[in-house]
């Protein structure tokens, strides 16, 4: 197996971990993604869907450079309850 395609199936391993996605908009009209534990890995798109599909492109590609310059992959956050806010009742 060649390096680039060990990588390639590391990178999609990582993937199946529940690592936190976070979607937001401003406006309703274009949404972005990141990845809480990959810094500076994110996306964006033209509906809610389109912004998560694009996000797991972009950690996949995080994920094969940071591995390729030697870097370890942080793990997934751990999960907490969720607490409703006071405002939703």
């Amino acid at each position: 197996m060649k390096s680039y395609e060990k990588i390639e199936k590391i990178s999609d391993n990582y993937l199946k971990e529940p690592y936190t996605r976070i979607l937001i908009t401003t406006d309703g009209k274009m949404f972005s993604a990141e990845i809480l534990e990959f810094p500076g890995c994110f996306a964006v798109g033209a509906t809610p869907d389109e912004a998560l599909r694009n996000i797991e492109g972009a950690a996949k590609s995080w994920i094969e450079a940071a591995l390729a310059q030697g870097q370890k992959i942080p793990l997934p956050a751990p999960k907490f309850p969720h607490k409703r806010n006071r405002e939703e009742g």
